[in-house]
């Protein structure tokens, strides 16, 4: 049998976000690769897959408005309006937010080539900040500049599941995305659970890009089985660039 005591020396370690000693250090990052990528195109570290961009690809005709995302963000000021099962009722909780994007692509269905950004992005609450991460994202920001269609493909570990985009020009420093329930292209998929108890029928998205900073505000709306009416569950924040 194999001897593979020191196979560790031989292994190119996973990238690790660095923050701030005040707050937590995110999880150890692993890129994986999406379909349709030349093998020519990427860099393997074991199971890592880092998709490549060549640098005569990085610009605003290929990645409109998402060039100007790469990097990473922080931002202390979000505020999450939701219902709080603990209370039984709705409230605002304030957060501190880092956000990644790396590029990507391009990534070829065909006749249709996007570019991309890999993202990850964790929040805590503001009183918590020496505690785990209350939310989490992962998942892909993509670019057709053919059709001129801006999407954001994320996942919670909730079990919700979605994909939402829009029309977007290459140059705009703002755009809205969208998803619906039950939608075949730009839709929300969730578990049994959530879809019996607090069923996402929507979700909207509006981005602003200024200088070194961005800023959203979304609209997750909920269809909740303790309450007849609709619950919009929003979330803001403005974040700025802390490392390219």
């Amino acid at each position: 049998e194999a001897d593979d005591s020191d196979a560790s020396e031989n292994v190119n370690p996973v990238p690790r976000l660095t923050v701030p000693n005040v707050y937590p250090e995110p999880p150890e990052l692993i890129v994986v690769s999406v379909p349709a990528v030349r093998p020519k195109d990427c860099i393997v570290f074991d199971a890592t897959v880092i998709l490549m961009t060549a640098p005569e690809d990085l610009t605003v005709a290929n990645f409109g408005p998402l060039l100007s995302l790469v990097g990473t963000w922080e931002g202390h000021g979000g505020v999450d309006f939701s219902y709080h099962h603990e209370e039984g009722e709705t409230g605002n909780t304030s957060y501190f937010e880092r956000v990644t994007f790396s590029t990507f692509g391009p990534v070829d269905n065909g006749n249709q080539h996007l570019y991309g950004l890999d993202y990850r992005m964790a929040a805590w609450r503001s009183d918590e900040l020496d505690q785990d991460p209350f939310h989490t994202e992962i998942g892909y920001w993509l670019y057709d500049p053919e059709a001129k269609q801006i999407m954001r493909c994320f996942m919670v570990p909730r079990g919700t599941v979605v994909i939402a985009g829009g029309e977007c020009e290459a140059d705009a420093t703002s755009f809205n995305m969208s998803a619906e329930l039950g939608s075949t292209t730009y839709g929300i998929l969730q578990n049994k659970y959530l879809a019996e108890n607090a069923s996402t029928v929507e979700y909207t998205l509006s981005i602003n890009i200024g200088e070194n900073e961005w800023s959203y505000e979304e609209d997750s709306v909920l269809k909740m089985s303790i309450q007849d009416e609709l619950l919009h569950h929003t979330d803001t924040n403005t974040l700025t660039r802390v490392a390219d």
